[in-house]
């Protein structure tokens, strides 16, 4: 979207911001740009990241509970958007109870190997 090959945009009343993984960019009225920065990005140092705490030999850049959370608030938003209805989650059960289309799509059906199970 916007010539960067994911990221996330941030709509204001007089200009929008443009994140991604090859910099940002500032656009105002008219389609004008106002400010472009491009930055390599690398994935390295979060799998890196990730490997030591695995081993133990480091803690998790984010912790864990905080990134369910917030990857859950963006899910949530990503599927009221394309559902095209607003939702109302349950955070306790962390399902939506009143909306058996959306809740079906909290999750996927895993396959062979990869079946998670309902209980951790």
């Amino acid at each position: 979207m916007e010539g960067y090959e994911n990221g996330v945009i941030f709509y204001g009343t007089e200009a929008y911001l443009v994140l991604g993984r090859g910099g940002w960019r500032v656009i105002e009225r008219g389609n004008k740009l106002a400010f472009e920065k491009k930055a390599s990005f690398s994935e390295v140092p979060h799998l890196q990241n990730f490997a030591a705490a695995c081993q133990g030999k480091a803690k998790p850049n984010c912790d864990i509970l905080e990134g369910h959370r917030s990857t859950t608030l963006a899910h949530l938003g990503n599927l009221s958007s394309r559902l095209g209805r607003p939702l109302q989650f349950d955070p306790t059960t962390e399902s939506i109870p009143t909306d058996s289309e959306a809740n079906a799509l909290l999750g996927r059906k895993g396959r062979g190997a990869f079946l998670i199970p309902n209980v951790i």
